[in-house]
């Protein structure tokens, strides 16, 4: 039985290589007339003057030339912690008295420099003349 089924296949799988063997065969043995596309004649573009733009350094509007930015930064007092009073000094006192380090306003102000983004620091941005 197991033979029967092996010669089967084997009668099966010839059938179907055959005719794909064929087929290859006799497609290689044809030759197929390629057709050469001809040359299109482009037109030679009118000459145009070529504009280059040359960049020119401007001073930078946001920082005026500096390449930095001041601005304030505000932080809570470091002696009353934000509340704008402290307590006197004297034991047994309550008092309450305006924060002799921050004035009363509860928060230290202090002058900071950063990058400016416009230029990123170089003081100048590039502009393209037209």
């Amino acid at each position: 039985m197991k033979k029967a089924i092996i010669t089967l296949l084997i009668i099966v799988g010839i059938c179907l290589l055959v005719p794909f063997l064929l087929v290859k065969v006799f497609l290689d043995r044809i030759e197929i007339p390629v057709k050469e596309p001809e040359p299109v004649a482009v037109p030679e573009p009118a000459e145009v003057e070529k504009v280059e733009k040359v960049p020119q350094k401007v001073k930078c509007p946001d920082c005026g030339g500096e390449g930095c930015i001041q601005y304030t930064k505000t932080e809570n007092c470091a002696m009353c912690k934000g509340n704008k009073l402290v307590k006197s000094g004297m034991k047994g006192s309550n008092t309450m008295y305006p924060c002799p380090k921050c004035g009363g306003s509860g928060v230290k102000k202090k002058t900071a420099w950063k990058t400016c983004p416009k230029c990123g620091g170089k003081g100048y941005i590039e502009r393209f003349s037209r």
